[in-house]
């Protein structure tokens, strides 16, 4: 089967940047295309007897000689243009062109900025938002107890019923619900809204990745909650080079470029780690940073 073929194995996509597979569909040549148009035609068979050089259909009395007639119908239907469907013919307009989705793990490639990858791995979320992940569980039961608690007060304070509901005893404080909220919040203004994973592969080393919110296609929890094989399918943003590191916080990345130190933001891992540790959390240093050489994907699709 040629590469460019649709090989018809099921995919379930977490992941799929539809603004970047237009853009670089467009940059190749390949028009937006929205909705295709589908003709099918039908046929019927009418049976019918001739009497006296006249057929009638439907009448199966008298006469002599038997005829058919054929009438076809053309039907046209419109068929909407699915984003995993661009998805797919975005990697055979790549192929067309004359350019390869490289794989990491073919031994005969060399691999640059601006290449085109996919790569299969173990990923992991990092740095905040791991915190964010561990963070939305407490979020949940504080307020479904919450909400157990207002229906139990209720239920309690209705003279009809005498049902006596003890609920809500040991119910955190909402103020540990605030807290939560707050530490969430604080994750996605200091990642402007994206997610930041590692790649693992065994045979081709670590991948950092910042995924656009927006566009991941199911629940965060439970696509990140714990590592999982996923393929990235995406473009080599850039190469992190031996002795240096990659920053997967977008807020903390800029300012290391301005005005805080290396210093500043490894005293700042050493907190969220003493945190993490307190609280029970997996996280350690291969969380806070990707080491080089290492090499940062812009993501378009990622899938299992």
């Amino acid at each position: 089967m040629a590469d460019g073929e649709v090989t018809g194995d099921l995919r379930e996509l977490v992941y799929l940047d539809d603004n970047s597979v237009n853009g670089y569909l467009s940059s190749l040549g390949e028009g937006l295309e929205v909705e295709r148009g589908e003709s099918e035609d039908t046929s019927d068979q009418v049976r019918g007897r001739t009497f006296g050089g006249f057929t009638l259909p439907g009448m199966f009395g008298g006469g002599e000689v038997e005829a058919s007639e054929m009438s076809t119908e053309s039907l046209e239907k419109q068929v909407e243009i699915t984003m995993p469907y661009r998805l797919q013919t975005l990697r055979e307009v790549i192929r067309e062109s004359g350019r390869e989705i490289k794989d990491p793990s073919d031994n005969n490639v060399s691999l640059s900025g601006g290449d085109i990858i996919e790569v299969r791995g173990v990923v992991e979320p990092m740095s905040f938002f791991r915190f964010e992940l561990a963070q939305s569980v407490p979020i949940t039961i504080n307020k479904a107890n919450e909400k157990l608690m207002r229906v139990a007060d209720e239920v309690s304070n209705d003279d009809s019923n005498d049902i006596d509901l003890n609920l809500g005893q040991n119910i955190d404080d909402t103020t540990d619900t605030r807290i939560n909220e707050a530490f969430v919040e604080v994750s996605k203004i200091l990642n402007n809204d994206r997610v930041p994973v590692k790649l693992e592969s065994d045979e081709t080393g670590t991948y950092g990745a910042l995924l656009d919110r927006d566009q991941i296609l199911i629940p965060e929890s439970r696509a990140f909650s714990q590592p999982r094989k996923y393929r990235l399918f995406g473009r080599i943003d850039y190469i992190v080079s031996m002795n240096s590191a990659w920053e997967p916080t977008d807020t903390l990345r800029l300012a290391k470029s301005y005005s805080i130190s290396d210093n500043e933001i490894e005293e700042l891992s050493n907190i969220l780690l003493k945190v993490a540790n307190e609280n029970n959390m997996d996280m350690s240093d291969e969380h806070m940073r990707i080491k080089g050489p290492t090499k940062v994907i812009h993501p378009i699709a990622m899938y299992w």
